[in-house]
């Protein structure tokens, strides 16, 4: 018998070679799956909800994984996190049903990329936010009518790395908006499921846009035409969080995702 367990968890990504196990690399699935295996050392690799790719951070990550024994949820939490380094945090630790299908209850993933526009570079935010030097004229209210062009459900061949062993590139874009906050701007993204690299070209193109190398009329061209040679360069990824998953609301584990209004 085994006992199903679902974890929320932070990191800083910055030193990581990525969620996702590699041999000889550190990597956030290999950091826990250490620390289970100091509470059971028989205890299968944890399940991640995303795949965040090297260098990136996360704030609201969802992993599964199954136990030999039981665990008082709030003492498992404790125990897994005196295993961890700083930079990698256990928020909340559930018991889930033996039958809690992990996959099948990821509704939404919600990831921001931060930017700062001109000026000087903020030191404090080297690891956090893409710099883009020059001059930048920003009219939002256009912007954001813009990038509803890109939200729906199509096929984002155009946005998709080359390696990205996906097996259907249609996926469904909620929301795609761009947001000024204290150092510069936020882009966010809601969507059901991501292609790899999917939200750091969409943002390379969007940077692209802003600098007026790309018209309103040839985002929607590079999106038809299905073609990554056609949209711009992939963002580096220390400007990305993966921010929240959303659980569909029957498993009382998360509040319910609204799909923004047209």
């Amino acid at each position: 018998m085994s006992f199903p367990y679902l974890a929320s968890i932070s990191y800083v990504g910055t030193q990581y070679s990525g969620f996702q196990i590699q041999p000889a690399l550190p990597t956030i699935q290999g950091m826990l799956w250490g620390s289970l295996k100091n509470l059971e050392s028989t205890i299968a690799l944890p399940y991640g909800a995303s795949r965040t790719d090297a260098g990136v951070h996360a704030q609201d990550q969802k992993i599964f994984f199954k136990t030999e024994k039981s665990w008082d949820s709030a003492v498992l939490r404790k125990a897994i996190q005196a295993y961890l380094p700083e930079d990698i945090q256990i928020n909340t630790v559930h018991s889930v049903p033996e039958d809690f299908a992990f996959r099948k209850a990821i509704v939404a993933k919600r990831y921001c990329y931060r930017l700062s526009l001109g000026g000087r570079r903020n030191p404090m935010e080297n690891f956090h936010r893409w710099h883009i030097p020059g001059s930048f004229q920003l009219d939002l209210l256009r912007i954001n009518e813009v990038l509803k062009c890109l939200c729906g459900t199509h096929d984002f061949s155009s946005f998709r790395a080359s390696e990205c062993v996906a097996p259907s590139p249609i996926k469904t874009l909620y929301r795609f908006e761009a947001l000024e906050d204290d150092q510069g701007l936020s882009i966010r993204f809601d969507g059901n499921q991501f292609l790899m690299h999917q939200v750091r070209i969409l943002t390379g193109t969007l940077i692209e846009f802003i600098k007026n190398k790309l018209s309103a009329n040839d985002l929607r061209s590079i999106l038809a035409e299905r073609d990554r040679t056609r949209s711009g360069p992939t963002a580096p990824p220390h400007g990305l969080t993966l921010e929240k998953i959303w659980l569909d609301p029957k498993t009382g584990l998360s509040e319910p995702f609204e799909i923004p209004k047209a």
